[in-house]
């Protein structure tokens, strides 16, 4: 972790999808990007915002619809309960 953020190894697998807004980087996050049976890693998720933009998380307001990043993967694969930033109201 570097000033808050996670550090990306630049030797782990990455990801990039989205567009001029929402830019996604995902990574699996130790053992050099291998999964294997029996290891537990990480994978993370970053969503860069292009200014004035912003995701909800649960509970969010009326009308509105939380940001949701779902695991999907070969049998045997156990997916945690992800480990989300604090929501905050804005006014």
């Amino acid at each position: 972790m570097a000033i808050g953020d996670i550090a990306i190894d630049e030797a782990a697998p990455i990801a990039f999808d989205g567009d001029d807004d929402v830019k996604l980087t995902v990574t699996i996050h130790g053992g050099t990007g291998n999964l294997r049976q029996g290891i537990v890693r990480e994978i993370f998720v970053r969503f860069d915002l292009a200014e004035g933009l912003h995701i909800y998380g649960a509970p969010e307001p009326d009308g509105m619809v939380a940001t949701e990043v779902t695991v999907d993967g070969p049998t045997g694969l156990i997916v945690e309960a992800p480990i989300l930033p604090p929501v905050e109201p804005l006014t």
